[in-house]
């Protein structure tokens, strides 16, 4: 008994500090992911990525050689990751501030709501772009870019807002690094053979928080006009239960890779559809936080008994 209250304890705690960090995230956390470099950073991983399969994934070398060159890429980005998650846990000046506000800066990554409320502003008004900011991809029309945010903002909020809060409240800073890490070079090792090691471990470190993303905006969806949550029973894979939550079709061409499409709405997303996607994110996040602060409130309900 002594061992397990030794084990929930710290993440019972973990969770409930989570709670206020999330609702900063969501307010001024892209302000904050601006000033600290986060979303640079994020950036770099990226590009470092893919120099190093450029370099290390030869096609002339056997599958077996690049499969282990894929790994070894993979330990080489790790090392790092976990040391500094070491040093913002054990190095006292740091451990105190810096992994707040860490935490801010990759929830407002996840969140973007300024950007997020632009494009739909940007949308409505018929004025979307077919260049994103960032992209040198050129969509076909406006229909993929919002195809293209709905998917791309459903992910960051799995990833960096989901998935980033379970990995700290069950293994602190370091599995948080490691997570962050691993889906990013999940993203840009996309190949079979030398993306297998980092896809295997993410789609490892995924499954917990994937599936509570979903069942998060499957209950969100219950809340949301337009959504369709009982239909996300005959999803097969996260995308197309989103497709069935935003009543569209979800797939085609993207800038890294191209998606199967999934789903039986319309292919010819609208304004609409990326507002009901907004709308679900913002009640599962709702959701979220009163899942993270159960003990707090549990908390204030024996004390007001």
């Amino acid at each position: 008994m002594a061992i397990l209250e030794s084990i929930l304890t710290p993440l019972f705690q973990r969770a409930e500090l989570l709670v206020p960090l999330l609702v900063a995230g969501f307010l001024v956390g892209e302000l904050v992911a601006k000033v600290t470099g986060v979303e640079w950073l994020v950036l770099q991983v990226g590009r470092v990525a893919t120099k190093l399969e450029r370099k290390l994934n030869r096609p002339n070398r056997s599958i077996a050689t690049r499969v282990y060159r894929g790994i070894i890429a993979l330990c080489m980005m790790l090392v790092p990751t976990v040391a500094v998650g070491l040093l913002l846990t054990y190095n006292i000046p740091l451990r105190h501030w810096a992994p707040l506000v860490l935490l801010i800066a990759l929830f407002g990554h996840g969140f973007s709501p300024v950007r997020q409320w632009r494009y739909w502003r940007q949308a409505k008004a018929g004025k979307m772009p077919l260049e994103l900011p960032r992209l040198t991809f050129l969509f076909a029309d406006s229909h993929a870019v919002l195809r293209y945010l709905i998917l791309t903002g459903s992910e960051r909020f799995a990833v960096y807002v989901v998935g980033v809060s379970l990995a700290y409240s069950v293994g602190g800073v370091v599995l948080m690094l490691v997570y962050v890490m691993v889906a990013e070079l999940a993203q840009h090792h996309q190949g079979a053979v030398f993306g297998w090691g980092a896809n295997a471990l993410f789609r490892l470190l995924d499954t917990v928080p994937r599936t509570v993303t979903l069942v998060l905006l499957t209950l969100a969806g219950f809340f949301v006009p337009g959504a369709k949550p009982l239909h996300v029973r005959k999803a097969r894979s996260y995308y197309s239960g989103l497709a069935y939550l935003t009543d569209s079709a979800l797939g085609g061409a993207l800038p890294t890779r191209s998606l199967p499409w999934v789903g039986e709405g319309t292919p010819r997303a609208l304004p609409e559809h990326l507002a009901r996607w907004l709308l679900l994110e913002v009640v599962a996040t709702v959701m979220l936080l009163l899942l993270l602060g159960s003990g707090v409130f549990s908390n204030l309900l024996n004390i007001i008994g």
